[in-house]
């Protein structure tokens, strides 16, 4: 688990609801922060769990190295036979990763709960 100082623009925390990591992300994710998040997605993409939820509801500004990570991510999990799924509600990163094709690339719920049930 990841933890930034309340300074930083960003914070990142995995837990598990059951087998399932839940990584959680809030505040901005730019060319600042992104290693940050990647590190931890990719940390968690290694323990090969069958489904890694990441959980975007909390960021409130993301830019073009976010929907890189989110690619990149996405390619990692399919080489790992992991099923990524992003939540993003109706929010600015549902509306980025619409207006960018991204929402195709990754598998996008509204919410936690959501990915639990359908499991």
């Amino acid at each position: 688990m990841t933890k930034l100082d309340p300074g930083q623009p960003v914070s990142v925390r995995t837990g598990h609801t059951g087998p399932v990591p839940i990584t959680s992300v809030v505040g901005e994710i730019d060319t600042t922060t992104d290693e940050v998040i990647g590190r931890e997605v990719r940390a968690q993409l290694a323990t090969r769990p069958e489904v890694l939820v990441l959980d975007l509801t909390g960021v409130v500004f993301m830019g073009s190295s976010g929907l890189n990570l989110l690619v990149r991510a996405q390619k990692e999990a399919t080489r790992l036979g992991v099923r990524l799924v992003v939540v993003a509600h109706g929010g600015i990163v549902r509306r980025v990763l619409e207006m960018t094709g991204v929402d195709r690339v990754v598998e996008v719920q509204p919410d936690v709960s959501s990915v639990l049930r359908a499991m």
